[in-house]
C-alpha cells in the first residue's frame, strides 16, 4: 500500500506526473501530452489526481497488468517500461 501511496503523491499534479516521467524514463512529456492524460483521469476537472481519481487509475492498470506476459516486470520497474513503451508509440 505504502508504493501506491506513494506513486499517487508522485502523479498528484501535472507538473509532478511531468516530472517522475522525466526522472524515471529519462525523456521529457510534450505538455500537450500531459494535458492530455489529466484530461482522461481527473474526473472533477480540478487539475490534479485526487486519490480516488489515482485509484481508479491504477485499478484499471492492474487489470491491464494481468493481460501482459509473465515475463515482463512489474511494479515500478514495470511502470517505467510502460511510460517508455507509450511514449515510443
Amino acid at each position: 500500500m505504502l508504493n501506491v501511496f506513494y506513486l499517487w503523491l508522485l502523479l498528484h499534479s501535472a507538473e509532478e506526473f511531468q516530472r517522475a516521467v522525466r526522472i524515471s524514463t529519462g525523456q521529457t512529456l510534450d505538455p500537450y501530452v500531459v494535458h492530455t492524460v489529466f484530461q482522461l483521469f481527473d474526473k472533477d476537472g480540478d487539475g490534479k489526481l485526487s486519490y480516488s481519481e489515482f485509484i481508479e487509475l491504477m485499478k484499471d492498470r492492474l487489470k491491464r497488468g494481468f493481460m501482459v506476459p509473465a515475463s515482463e516486470k512489474t511494479g515500478w520497474q514495470g511502470f517505467k517500461q510502460c511510460i517508455k513503451r507509450e511514449m515510443s508509440l
